[in-house]
């Protein structure tokens, strides 16, 4: 049976991508071995689906959809810089969002309308952010470490009015994403 691999993501606007694009290229030049993520797949996770039967796939979006629309647009606030699992061993690097209730609110319908068709639940919790970068070697860490720490990353407020399903293909230079599904918040 055909599937796609997938996951459940809120967009973000050219306005954040075009101020995240100067973060990046501070953090490009300390030449650490990371591959950074180009700034059109910018987006916050909310669920990673994995590979899902496209009948399925096909169910889970209409109930999402149906879910979804009873929420409005909301403003999303980025932050700060930070790194998983720590900024001293950062594998992950990500511009974290602050927590709304709406966004809190918005990632458990997700989490469990996913569940309830046979997904398996996050253990972990929830903390919003957009991956941009992924650590790949040690050349330069410590400079990264630095960087990241002694940056100052003025906060970006933003309008999201949209949830969006990516279908995610990965390739040997990376992965590539097209959006399947796009709701509008009203």
């Amino acid at each position: 049976m055909e599937s796609i691999r997938a996951f459940i993501a809120l967009p973000t606007d050219s306005s954040v991508r075009e101020r995240i694009a100067l973060t990046l290229k501070e953090l490009q030049d300390v030449n650490a071995d990371v591959r950074w993520e180009n700034i059109e797949k910018l987006h916050i996770t909310l669920k990673f689906l994995g590979n899902v039967e496209i009948e399925k796939f096909n169910h889970l979006s209409k109930a999402l959809e149906e879910r979804l629309k009873r929420f409005p647009p909301f403003e999303i606030v980025y932050r700060h810089l930070g790194g998983f699992p720590s900024l001293e061993h950062p594998r992950v690097v990500w511009i974290g969002a602050e927590h709304s209730r709406t966004l809190g609110e918005i990632q458990r319908v997700v989490e469990e309308t996913s569940y309830e068709f046979g997904f398996k639940k996050e253990d972990r919790e929830f903390h919003p952010h957009i991956t941009i970068g992924r650590v790949r070697g040690t050349r330069n860490l410590r400079r990264l470490t630095d960087k990241l720490k002694s940056l100052t990353f003025e906060p970006i407020r933003s309008l999201c009015s949209g949830v969006l399903i990516m279908q995610s293909t990965l390739h040997p230079t990376g992965s590539t994403y097209a959006v399947k599904k796009a709701f509008t918040l009203t």
